[in-house]
């Protein structure tokens, strides 16, 4: 047996040597993983820890920034203000300036007027000399012109008589004058009353012509639909459809545009005359009135006085028509 192990070679390794390697290379893994981790921990703690470093320098330099900007803002409006300053000082220095100027040309104009007015003095002065003699001849022709004037007195004393009497005659004329224009006032008084008459008979004419053409219309009734209660023996159906005061002989126009039963409906038509016609009755009978087709417009002659229109129905159930009443006179 000692000879067969011997010629077979080295024998295979053994499963418990196996077993040994493999938890060595998971222990040196493991090493490896914690190191890795232990390496990653420590990069990311060092690199937040230089983040926030940064961070807060930012935040320190941006406050100080900030303070800088104010600073320069409140410099700016000093500045300004200090513009307008200088501005303000400019101006005055400016008005004082054209002040100055002007006073300088006042001096200038007043020195200028000085000199003019000394020379206007030594002008004056030799004036003076030459009036004195020219006063003493004026006094000479004073007198001359005061012996003229006594003369004049006379004169004027009789013109004066005779200005008074042409005064008086002036107001002769005067109240000559009044009593023509208070006289031509109350004819003019007397034509605007007569111009007024004649307007008046004017209009009267007109209105009577318009009267005898029978040209003025008044519309009593229009296109209005007109519902007949029903006739029975003791009458026809009556509907009242105007009543109007006529003040002149004229005639009506009944026109009617649409009817249920032409055979049996129409109008009535009553006059109560007034005291200007000449009759012995003043109340009129009721005129019954049809119509022949549709459309109609029946024309009925009327007197002065009272004028009823009615629409008539003899037939035993209710009707209707629309009728348009006008009146011309």
């Amino acid at each position: 047996m000692s000879n067969a192990t011997e010629s077979g070679g080295s024998p295979a390794p053994s499963a418990a040597r196996k077993s040994g390697v493999g938890t060595k290379t998971a222990a040196a893994l493991t090493v490896v993983i914690i190191f890795l981790a232990a390496f990653l921990a420590y990069y990311d703690w060092t690199t937040q820890s230089q983040l926030s470093s940064r961070d807060a320098t930012i935040s320190s330099q941006s406050s100080t920034i900030a303070q800088q900007v104010s600073s320069m803002a409140v410099q700016s409006s000093q500045i300004q203000v200090q513009s307008a300053q200088i501005q303000n000082q400019s101006s005055k220095i400016t008005s004082l300036s054209a002040a100055i100027a002007s006073d300088e040309q006042q001096i200038g104009t007043l020195e200028a007027n000085l000199t003019s007015t000394m020379n206007s003095l030594s002008s004056a002065k030799a004036q003076i000399a030459t009036d004195g003699a020219q006063i003493t001849a004026d006094n000479d022709k004073i007198a001359s012109l005061t012996a003229g004037y006594s003369k004049a007195n006379g004169t004027i004393a009789s013109q004066t008589t005779e200005i008074a009497q042409l005064n008086a005659n002036v107001t002769t004329l005067q109240s000559q004058v009044s009593s023509l224009n208070a006289e031509a006032t109350s004819l003019q008084k007397q034509v605007t009353t007569l111009n007024d008459k004649i307007s008046s008979l004017q209009t009267q004419v007109l209105e009577m012509t318009d009267v005898e053409n029978l040209a003025d219309e008044t519309i009593e009734s229009s296109s209005q639909l007109y519902q007949i209660p029903a006739g029975s023996s003791s009458g026809p159906g009556v509907t009242d459809v105007t009543t109007f005061s006529a003040p002149y002989a004229g005639y009506i126009v009944v026109n009617m545009s649409s009817i249920s039963d032409i055979d049996n409906v129409g109008i009535g038509i009553n006059m109560t005359f007034s005291s200007h016609v000449h009759s012995s009755l003043y109340l009129g009978d009721l005129f019954n009135w049809g119509f022949s087709s549709v459309p109609d417009s029946p024309v009925i002659p009327v007197t002065p006085g009272t004028v009823s229109i009615v629409c008539l129905n003899y037939d035993t159930t209710a009707q209707s028509e629309t009728l348009s009443v006008a009146y011309y006179y």
